[in-house]
């Protein structure tokens, strides 16, 4: 889905069993974020979990796992920034074909999590 939360208000999440709630470490977003996670809740979403996004350092990984603490929230893992990502969304390019980059092993990671995860 889109980013936003007017997918939680419209019913199209009926067949939605596992929502990711993607971060970055500001606070806006991460109250954005228990916002979607309330949201998800109440439409019956089994598994929700975090992702934090754009982690530039030790920091700002501790401001989203202190969040997810205090607020209850599951934290599925982390993707670091990346300056090669970024020069591509630049450009309208994909950063899929920086096959070495750090933003795509933490992408990989996390599809492997969610496919070998039990329910």
């Amino acid at each position: 889905m889109e980013a936003g939360v007017e997918h939680l208000g419209r019913g199209t999440t009926q067949h939605v069993d596992t929502m990711l709630i993607i971060t970055d470490a500001n606070v806006k977003a991460l109250e954005a974020a228990r916002h979607i996670n309330d949201l998800a809740k109440s439409a019956g979403i089994k598994h929700i979990a975090l992702v934090g996004n754009k982690i530039g350092n030790e920091a700002q990984a501790k401001t989203v796992k202190n969040f997810a603490e205090k607020n209850g929230l599951s934290i599925l893992d982390f993707v670091p920034f990346d300056q090669r990502v970024a020069e591509a969304e630049m450009r309208g390019e994909t950063p899929l074909k920086y096959g070495e980059s750090v933003f795509v092993r933490a992408v990989n990671r996390i599809g492997e999590k969610l496919t070998t995860k039990g329910d």
